[in-house]
């Protein structure tokens, strides 16, 4: 999942802006929505950065997972496929999970795990399904679904 909107200029931190008040409603909501798709979420992974970490805070509340999210500076901006591979001691016995980052980060690995030529386009907001055979996750992977955060509010 990408993150929600940010602060476009944030003066106090402009490398890592807070979501916007906008950008926590319209998350909350997808949190909604996403708890209704059914999927077995229990683990959360997201990029140290502000607007990713709260993403996942929100959806995590929302989906009443104890311990919140871990802060994985694998997932900071400028991450790869191959830098997941140190999520493997908290994510290896996970069911599902929720890794929360940036564009065009997640949409390249998602790319990759697909075995596509180029990444997938993810909005702020945006999530899409995998389902990988194990961890670290290693191609090919099926796309289950992709929603843009309208939809998955509108789930809610």
């Amino acid at each position: 999942m990408r993150h929600g909107i940010a602060v476009p200029d944030s003066s106090d931190n402009p490398l890592d802006p807070p979501l916007t008040q906008e950008g926590e409603q319209l998350i909350r909501q997808e949190a909604r929505g996403l708890a209704s798709l059914g999927l077995r979420i229990d683990a959360i992974a997201a990029s140290p950065m502000r607007r990713a970490h709260r993403t996942a805070e929100i959806i995590a509340e929302t989906l009443g997972l104890s311990g919140g999210p871990l802060a994985a500076d694998s997932l900071s901006p400028g991450c790869s496929l191959a830098s997941l591979v140190t999520l493997g001691g908290f994510l290896e016995k996970a069911h599902g999970a929720l890794l929360v980052g940036h564009h065009p980060d997640l949409g390249n690995i998602a790319g990759a795990l697909m075995g596509a030529s180029q990444g997938l386009s993810l909005s702020r907001g945006g999530l899409c399904v995998l389902e990988v055979a194990g961890w670290p996750p290693q191609p090919p992977a099926r796309l289950i679904m992709k929603l843009p955060p309208q939809v998955l509010a509108g789930l809610a």
